[in-house]
Formats: C-alpha cells, sequence, structure tokens
C-alpha cells in the first residue's frame, strides 16, 4: 500500500493511496479519501497486514481501515481529542489491533504526541500508549510507529533526550496490548477455548495450551461394557449383587497369597451381597493388623479413589463370570470373600473349579483383588 497524501482528488492535498499486488507492481485497488477535504493529507500514514490495510488522514483526525481483496472501507478510527492532533501521520498492526500516532497530540504537553490502540475490525478504542519520559512541550512522540513480533515501536523525534533543548530523538520500544490474536489476549491471558475443549495461556507471543478437557470415560455411562478400561484405569467390573451400582476392580490382584485373618473367632461379617458392609465391620471392629486381606484394601490408594473393599462372596462370582474381560487374575488360584463362613472359615471361590469353598481364615495360600462401587 502506497499514500499519496498530497494528490489533489476531491480537493487540493485531500490525499489518496495505492493498493497494488508486491509481485508483479500491478494497480489492485485505489483507496480515495472518503471525505476528502483541503490539506487532509490521507495516505500521511499507511500499513498493511493479511486482509487489512490502514491509512491515517492526520489533517483530518481519522485514520481508515480497507480490506485488501475488495478495496471497501472496514472502519473508521476516530481520533478521541479535538483539534488537529496528527492523528494518523504514522499507523501501524498487530494482528487485530491497529496503533495510530498523533504526534501532535497535547494531552501530556503541547505536542508531545501520542498513540492511539484500536480494534481494526470494529474501529473501537481500546487503550492509549502515552509517552513515557515527556518533555514540557514538542516531543512529537508517534511520529512514526513500526511492529516486529510482540514488540512495539515508536519514535519521539523532537524529544531532548540528555540533551537540553536539542531535539536529539528518541526511540521506545512497548509490548504491544495485543500480544495474542485469535482471539485477541494480552500476556498472561488464560482463554477457555470452546471450540478445542482447552484451555490456553498467552505468553506474549501466542497461545500456549496448557490443559486440555480429558476425553469422555467410558465408565461413566449407564451400562458400561464389562472389563472396559476407565481412564482412572480401574476396570469395570458389572453389576454388585445388592443392587448398589455399579463395580469396578484395579487391574491387577493386590495379593497372591494372605490370610484373611489370625484369629479363628466368629465376627458375624456374613454378608454374601455387599462386601462394602463387611469391610466397614472390620475397618471399625478390629485390628487390620489382625486381618490383612481387609488391610489390603483399606490401605488401598489407587485411580484416586480410596474407597476400596474386600469383595463379597457374590461379588467374588461377578468377578469370576467376568475374569477374562477384567482381565489379571491368577486362573490357579483361589480367592478371598469378605463373606465369613464359620468361626474358622471363610468364603473363598476357587477360580480352577470353578466352586465356592470354605477355607481357614489362617490359611496364607490365597489371592485378594479389591474392588469399589459407585
Amino acid at each position: 500500500v502506497v499514500g499519496a497524501y498530497l494528490d489533489d482528488a476531491g480537493a487540493s492535498n485531500a490525499g489518496r493511496a495505492y493498493l497494488f499486488n508486491a509481485t508483479t507492481g500491478a494497480l489492485l485497488f485505489t483507496l480515495a479519501n472518503p471525505s476528502p477535504a483541503l490539506n487532509e493529507n490521507f495516505g500521511r500514514g499507511v500499513a498493511i497486514k493479511g486482509n487489512r490495510a490502514v491509512v491515517g488522514s492526520q489533517n483530518q483526525a481519522n485514520a481508515y481501515v480497507f480490506n485488501t481483496g475488495t478495496g471497501t472501507l472496514v472502519s473508521t478510527l476516530v481520533s478521541p481529542v479535538a483539534g488537529n492532533t496528527l492523528f494518523g501521520r504514522a499507523v501501524a498492526i498487530s494482528g487485530n489491533t491497529v496503533f495510530v500516532g498523533a504526534s501532535g497530540d497535547g494531552t501530556d504537553g503541547s505536542n508531545n504526541g501520542m498513540v492511539y490502540v484500536y480494534n481494526i475490525e470494529t474501529g473501537v478504542l481500546l487503550s492509549t500508549i502515552h509517552n513515557p519520559k515527556p518533555d514540557i512541550n514538542n516531543d512529537t512522540f508517534g511520529d512514526s510507529l513500526a511492529v516486529a513480533g510482540n514488540r512495539l515501536v515508536v519514535s519521539a523525534k523532537r524529544d531532548d533526550g540528555s540533551d537540553v533543548d536539542g531535539d536529539t530523538g528518541v526511540i521506545h520500544v512497548f509490548k504491544p496490548i495485543a500480544d495474542c490474536t485469535g482471539p485477541d489476549g494480552v500476556e498472561g491471558a488464560l482463554v477457555y477455548n470452546t471450540s478445542e475443549d482447552l484451555l490456553q495461556y498467552c505468553n506474549g507471543m501466542g497461545w500456549q495450551v496448557v490443559g486440555k478437557k480429558p476425553p469422555a470415560d467410558a465408565c461413566a455411562a449407564a451400562s458400561p461394557a464389562i472389563g472396559q478400561l476407565c481412564l482412572d484405569g480401574t476396570r469395570y467390573a458389572g453389576t454388585t449383587p445388592d443392587g448398589g451400582g455399579k463395580m469396578f476392580a484395579t487391574a491387577a490382584d493386590q495379593s497372591a497369597g494372605i490370610r484373611w485373618s489370625s484369629e479363628q473367632v466368629l465376627t458375624g461379617i456374613n454378608n454374601a451381597n455387599s462386601g462394602s458392609s463387611n469391610q466397614a465391620w472390620v475397618e471399625a471392629n478390629k485390628s487390620l493388623a489382625i486381618y490383612p486381606a481387609f488391610g489390603l484394601c483399606a490401605d488401598l490408594t489407587t485411580g484416586g479413589h480410596t474407597d476400596w473393599y474386600l469383595p463379597s462372596a457374590n461379588e467374588l462370582l461377578v468377578l469370576f463370570t467376568n475374569r477374562v474381560a477384567i482381565g489379571g487374575f491368577s486362573p490357579g488360584d483361589k480367592y478371598w470373600s469378605s463373606t465369613e463362613a464359620t468361626s474358622a472359615n471363610a468364603r473363598t471361590y476357587t477360580f480352577y473349579g470353578p466352586f465356592f469353598d470354605n477355607d481357614a481364615k489362617t490359611n496364607v495360600n490365597w489371592a485378594v483383588r479389591c474392588v469399589r462401587k459407585n
């Protein structure tokens, strides 16, 4: 895009701009001053990026955004300060953000200058960049602008610098207001991207993924497939025989051989359908050191869960029935249930039989697989 700010189209020195093909040099569009008047200097500041071109009209207090594919006007950027501030003498684009220099702005001192930041599509004023070290007057901050990466460069060509009234000039480098685009965001911003189901962070150069929504857990379905691997690493084992809901098993045995208890007394924990009830009674009334099979499940923390228990006899039967889909069982083993048979014996299930059996509680040969339900 090339500005011809002294072009007389519409009025003397009203200005024009021209859009060329950068490869062939062919003229694509003539960008006319939307409101030409004497000495407006439309085209004094120009910038282009992607499908947007910005043209400043420094004596009109406006800058204009055009579509480079059609040559049509997209938005008008209006100076927030009345009078001739040389608004539009310099312009620059960064993503969806436009920077407009107004080197004659008197807000911070006569002709000390200002830079204004706009949304390129809507023309809405987003923020203001002040001269960080203004003199009393005439710094002309915003006389020229440039953007590279996530840095904005602004000249103050009449700034005295370390000299005394020497107009030596100063260059200031800023981090742009919109550090990230698509959507716009400042450095440090966190945005949840609903289309991608992820959390993204603006690091000052672009958006970085910091957290992605996990996939749906198939085990959360009303009736998962038997043996379904859950997101927590457990396996869906089937429906509990007490009607309490879904039962889940660990992926492997907790022990290949451990005693049910080291004492032979009648406890009364003979519930065949609810291992959680049996487990709760033992934890409340007995030492887990004396009841090590129960202790394995009580101390187990896996998959983010701590509510594991030794399955009842009929829950153990569910595990046997679904053993292939669940996996990890030893086919030549017996497994303890939490169901008591007599003062001396507890119910076991012989996976190689298969059949229920009553075995001495002090027997150290039988395996344990813990379960939980919800």
